[in-house]
């Protein structure tokens, strides 16, 4: 029995073999029926093969087996995606002249308020958003417009966010999306415009006094679970360190920027003004002095290394975000500074006391950066390494 099975594909892939092939041959034409240039190809609904020929503008595309096929024809002018049909072994199809229906496009404008930003768009076709990037990123000129061309017809949501940065794709939720269909051959006009119930949330950050320029914000539900979707907004500064956002009237969210490579509580449940005045937050900073001492309290002086590891808890469900601070030095006392308040460091120290005495301190010591910031000192506890 076993080798009757083995038998039964050997045979099925000798007969598919041994069959005779088929063609399809074709002539490409332009929307305006000039002779075009372009590509073509057929993939197979049961073999799921799949073959492809340029147009110059003839073609022909051989070694086809029977099967039924879906044909796509695409150039510079158009395309069009002909109805299935069926190849017998050995048939050889003429589909004659295939003449390209022209690409349809969309031309649309921002919120007068981002114009002049670095911004861009992103769409897909349908209802299927699993990866906007249907197409590149399209980038917003400077007059707040935008054009996307070559298009199908169909329905094509559009996104809008703020631009790539060296080169990585950064998927910022501004809020703004649209949804538009597209005729082949017509322009369809896109007006990107938030929903009519938000309001402007008028931003600005600053780091110890100074604008936070180019960097991502969050605004965040902390009570939502899922990480991606307690993310309601996030935007990048400007060099200002401003930044515009349309959020509903009953949104209460934190406020959380990057600070030193965590992330900084900078306020917690906000509401956005309805009046539009801007709204000001400076990330507050911490200094942190670790004086080491012995098991009795006693100061201990080497040359050491002394670090912070940092676990920012800023939700209920504990997402973490690390960082680290570090600083050599010799002596009795150290200095970590710029810490992020709200932050939970792990402290650790190791070196080699004027004795050649080797120290290290005792696991599980940590500290909790107030949320307040400012400069505060605690003791750290050390042994000998050979304890």
């Amino acid at each position: 029995m076993p080798s009757a099975i083995k038998f039964v594909p050997l045979l099925l892939i000798l007969l598919c073999a041994c069959s005779p092939k088929g063609t399809i041959i074709g002539t490409l034409l332009g929307p305006d029926g000039a002779p075009a240039r372009g590509s073509v190809q057929v993939m197979g609904q049961e073999t799921r093969r799949g073959l492809g020929s340029k147009a110059t503008p003839h073609f022909e595309i051989t070694s086809l087996t029977w099967d039924t096929y879906s044909i796509k024809v695409k150039s510079l002018d158009g395309w069009i995606t002909m109805d299935p049909f069926k190849l017998q072994a050995g048939e050889d199809l003429d589909l004659g002249k295939i003449k390209l229906l022209p690409f349809g496009s969309i031309h649309g404008t921002v919120p007068s308020q981002l114009v002049g930003r670095d911004l861009q768009v992103v769409f897909s076709k349908g209802s299927d958003t699993s990866s906007w990037l249907y197409g590149d990123p399209i980038q917003v000129n400077t007059e707040g417009e935008f054009s996307i061309l070559g298009l199908a017809d169909g329905e094509y949501r559009i996104k809008l966010q703020y631009s790539t940065r060296n080169g990585t794709y950064w998927s910022s939720k501004l809020g703004i999306e649209a949804v538009v269909s597209v005729q082949y051959g017509e322009q369809t006009k896109c007006v990107m415009a938030p929903a009519a119930d938000s309001i402007l949330l008028r931003g600005k950050v600053l780091k110890r006094g100074n604008p936070l320029g180019g960097e991502i914000i969050w605004l965040v539900v902390p009570t939502i679970e899922d990480l991606e979707e307690s993310i309601i907004r996030n935007v990048r500064t400007d060099s200002e360190g401003r930044f515009l956002v349309w959020v509903q009237p009953e949104d209460a969210f934190w406020v959380i920027a990057p600070l030193d490579g965590a992330k900084a509580t900078l306020a917690k449940d906000v509401q956005a003004p309805t009046n539009g005045e801007e709204v000001t937050w400076d990330v507050p900073t911490a200094n942190l002095t670790v004086n080491l001492v012995d098991a009795s309290g006693q100061p201990v002086e080497f040359m050491a290394t002394l670090r912070g590891r940092a676990g920012v808890v800023w939700t209920p469900q504990a997402c973490e975000f690390h960082a680290s601070s570090s600083r050599s030095f010799i002596g009795t006392q150290a200095k970590l500074e710029h810490l992020t308040p709200g932050t939970h460091y792990s402290l650790f120290a190791a070196g080699t006391s004027t004795e050649d005495k080797g120290w290290i301190s005792v696991p599980g010591q940590t500290y909790t950066c107030p949320e307040q910031g400012g400069s505060h000192t605690i003791d750290l506890i050390v042994k000998p390494i050979s304890e």
